[in-house]
């Protein structure tokens, strides 16, 4: 059997695992209630994972690239700004101005077909995505060297080519805790830890991401992306201590920002599967 069947295999395997857990309700472990509507700027955040052009390909956790390009023509279309997380940082802690329709796009697990199919997009527009690496993939496709939007994933090459361009910031999905099984349970404390000992393997995996993404980009991430969604309470503190500054989580429901850092962790964002239109997707995600 050759690679290219192997990890396609290994990708649809995961992207099932991710939809049972979501059905299971135990993507959303739990949710930090955000600001209220009142209090701040609303800032709806979209979840995309794959991007692929095949119709049949396409599915909850695998959207086609035209309807990324619509989407991407609707929000600019309506007014909306694309921002970054740093940007929800600097209004929080510099008091620098958003945009007056703020919208946030996110991509989860760091997919090449990222680079192939929306790098181009957002460099035509000029406007920034947001994208979460899982750091052992990366590491496995830059000792490969592969190169398939199918399958792979971003290798350290690309990053770097990505961040020169100002309009990719990076973040952290974890190194190795992107699996759900007997074993492990994403970033979750598993019940045989100690509470020091899930403290200590979990900052031990994230500072991988740290690291590798700091030697690329000259930066530290600054927002801590769930796998999976999974979130366990004791990782509230270590992500905290750590130095993030924000969270993103799996939770769908509108943001709102104000000035109280704790409204940066727990960000919700809505996942973009392929069954909407974009005026459907549009509805869901806008909502108030």
């Amino acid at each position: 059997m050759n690679i290219f069947v192997i990890n396609f295999k290994k990708m649809i395997l995961f992207l099932s695992v991710l939809a049972i857990a979501a059905a299971a309700g135990g993507v959303c472990s739990f949710a930090v209630e955000n600001a209220k509507k009142n209090d701040g700027i609303s800032c709806p955040i979209v979840m995309y994972h794959s991007i692929l052009p095949d119709k049949d390909k396409a599915g909850d956790y695998i959207a086609l690239k035209e309807q990324f390009t619509s989407d991407l023509d609707y929000l600019l279309g309506h007014g909306y700004s694309p921002v970054t997380v740093q940007s929800l940082i600097d209004y929080v802690y510099e008091d620098a101005p958003l945009p007056e329709k703020p919208v946030m796009l996110t991509f989860d697990d760091g997919f090449y077909n990222n680079y192939t199919y929306v790098y181009p997009e957002i460099l035509e527009r000029g406007v920034p995505v947001v994208i979460s690496i899982v750091g052992s993939y990366t590491e496995s496709y830059t000792k490969t060297d592969e190169a398939n939007p199918m399958y792979s994933y971003l290798r350290r090459k690309d990053i770097r080519e990505m961040e020169k361009s100002g309009l990719v910031e990076f973040q952290n999905h974890s190194y190795d805790l992107h699996t759900i099984n007997a074993q492990k349970c994403a970033s979750m404390k598993l019940r045989r830890e100690s509470k020091d000992q899930y403290r200590e393997r979990l900052r031990g995996d994230l500072e991988q991401v740290q690291k590798l993404l700091y030697e690329e980009t000259g930066r530290y991430p600054t927002a801590f992306t769930y796998p999976f969604g999974k979130i366990s309470n004791e990782s509230l503190e270590v992500v905290k201590e750590m130095g993030f500054l924000s969270s993103l989580s799996c939770c769908e429901g509108m943001n709102y920002i104000t000035k109280s850092p704790e409204c940066l962790y727990m960000l919700k964002r809505y996942n973009r599967p392929a069954k909407y239109t974009t005026e459907e997707f549009m509805k869901k995600l806008l909502k108030p």
